[in-house]
């Protein structure tokens, strides 16, 4: 018994630690899979593989922004002429196409006076007076809803075409958010409408007339000379061809941006939720978006070959939702492709971000 305590029993032990460590050893350094040729280890990796399946894709994505109200617009003079009557003044509110002001625009010299016709005696008469040049009047209309903002000139004054005279500020709202020019790609076509979500606010609404901005830069004042042109006294307004407003001051890159119904009550600065439905398809074929080169229309996959080989092939690509994407011509059911393209397979998981998706900078 006294033999078995000292010297088999620590042995055992012993042997049985030295087990353990050999078989974690080979655990954590064994050779990977490889190919053979005729039984013969080649030393080429295995590609990791998945397979084309059918499933649904829903491409919805939702950004970050806030409530803006849109900016004033610009009531400029369509005329070079004297600031002569003032139908609104400021902080009054008016509708589209009421008279704001008006300009008095000196008429240009009249024609050659007409031949003086000869007198009785045959004396040549004086010739007539040339007509006198007359003033025409033009009213500038307002180019948005809203109340008439301070005036830049007063009666009297001389005012020169294009010169914001004045402006209406405007009491309607608009829904911005701003985005990564790359997930442009997953928007092939704007939608029509999208859902707002505010916090501690309305339930969510619909906002309308999506519209993209690419324009970097501060936010617009105003608008072109043409959206409020003048009207020449007792003509009827002209419409409105205001374009989209730029993204707000120090902004830069892409924004979306939509139409606040007046119904909803919001306020100026809110932050909010703009979800967009940029389409969905139902039992179509899918692969995984690790697997694509190329994000809309053609794109590349790595089809495993009979060999085991994974093999280039041209593929059409449809919805994208940012982990699965349709595969509309190319690739067939049950087929089996590369799980990630060639030199982007992850090695640790500081190579995959928090939603599990490879990093995209490595594609």
């Amino acid at each position: 018994m006294h033999v078995f305590r000292r010297i088999v029993l620590p042995v055992s032990y012993l042997v049985v630690l030295l087990i353990i460590a050999i078989a974690l050893a080979w655990l954590a350094f064994r050779p990977q899979a490889s190919t053979t040729v005729d039984g013969e280890p080649t030393g080429e990796v295995l590609a990791e593989e998945t397979v084309v399946a059918r499933g649904d894709v829903s491409n919805v994505l939702s950004f970050d922004g806030k409530i803006e109200v849109e900016p004033a617009k610009d009531a400029k003079a369509s005329e070079t002429g004297t600031l002569v009557h003032i139908f609104e003044q400021s902080g009054r509110k008016v509708k589209k196409g009421a008279q704001l002001y008006q300009i008095k625009v000196e008429g240009e010299a009249g024609g050659p006076a007409p031949a003086a016709e000869p007198g009785s005696d045959g004396d040549a008469a004086e010739p007539a007076p040339a007509p006198a040049p007359r003033p025409r009047y033009v009213n500038v209309v307002a180019p948005a809803d809203g109340v008439v903002g301070d005036y830049a000139a007063e009666k009297g004054e001389d005012v020169a075409k294009g010169q914001a005279v004045t402006s209406i500020e405007q009491d309607s709202f608009r829904a911005v958010a701003f985005i990564e020019p790359a997930q442009l790609y997953r928007i092939p076509k704007m939608p029509d409408t999208g859902t707002v979500t505010i916090t501690d606010g309305p339930q969510p609404f619909e906002c309308t007339s999506l519209r993209l901005n690419q324009v970097s830069g501060s936010r617009s004042t105003g608008d072109s000379a043409g959206d409020s042109a003048g009207e020449d006294a007792g003509e009827e307004p002209a419409p409105d061809d205001s374009e989209a407003p730029a993204p707000e001051a120090g902004a830069s890159g892409p924004s979306i941006s939509c139409e606040v119904p007046d119904e909803v009550t919001v306020y100026n600065g809110l932050n909010m939720k703009l979800e967009l439905d940029a389409g969905s398809a139902t039992d179509v074929l899918i692969v995984p978006t690790t697997a694509v080169r190329g994000t809309i229309g053609d794109g590349s996959v790595w089809v495993i070959d009979d060999s085991g080989e994974p093999v280039e092939t041209p593929v059409k690509l449809g919805i994208n939702d940012g982990e699965n994407v349709e595969i509309t011509e190319g690739l067939e059911e049950g087929q089996s492709i590369a799980a990630y393209v060639p030199g982007a397979e992850p090695e640790s998981p500081e190579d995959f971000d928090e939603g599990g998706m490879v990093d995209e900078g490595e594609m």
